[in-house]
């Protein structure tokens, strides 16, 4: 594709927070990279917000995790982690439904995090890059993010 024909787009972090690597990740459909390309965030802010425009393609609330789908381009994948069989979407307080056009900065989901934490060991976000093969990491390093304001990656589409 001619570099004329794409777009660029920068996704922004939609929490507050360190980044670290996706292969970091204890589970292994993470750190194998199995559901796509990105990075983790450990989160300090209790606000998950819209990284970019699109669509609310699906909220998964036992499972914490939300998918926003952007037109003519990629799916994102919020996720928090953990393994926990008894977990049943609490401490999560969903902004956005289904089907909802979402703006970039607006408000996805209010984390309560004394009540996350009695079902997960630690509260580390999945951002995950379906439909794109290799990003380009904003900037390259590890650093501490806060929500709405750092890139996290950009992508030509």
């Amino acid at each position: 594709m001619d570099k004329d024909q794409t777009r660029q787009l920068t996704i922004i972090s939609p929490a507050t927070g360190k980044t670290c690597e996706l292969d970091h990740a204890d589970q292994g459909i993470y750190s194998q990279l199995l559901r796509g390309p990105g990075r983790l965030i450990h989160l300090s802010g209790s606000t998950l917000i819209a990284p970019l425009d699109g669509i609310v393609s699906g909220i998964y609330p036992a499972q914490r995790e939300i998918t926003i789908t952007v037109l003519n381009g990629p799916e994102l994948i919020l996720s928090l982690l953990g393994n926990t069989p008894d977990y049943h979407g609490e401490g999560i307080q969903w902004q956005v439904s289904r089907g909802q056009t979402v703006s970039r900065g607006q408000c996805l989901a209010t984390l309560h995090h004394p009540l996350l934490k009695t079902y997960l060991a630690q509260l580390t976000l999945a951002v995950i890059l379906r439909g794109v093969k290799t990003p380009h990491y904003a900037p390259s390093r590890l650093r501490n993010v806060v929500a709405g304001e750092d890139p996290l990656f950009h992508l030509y589409i």
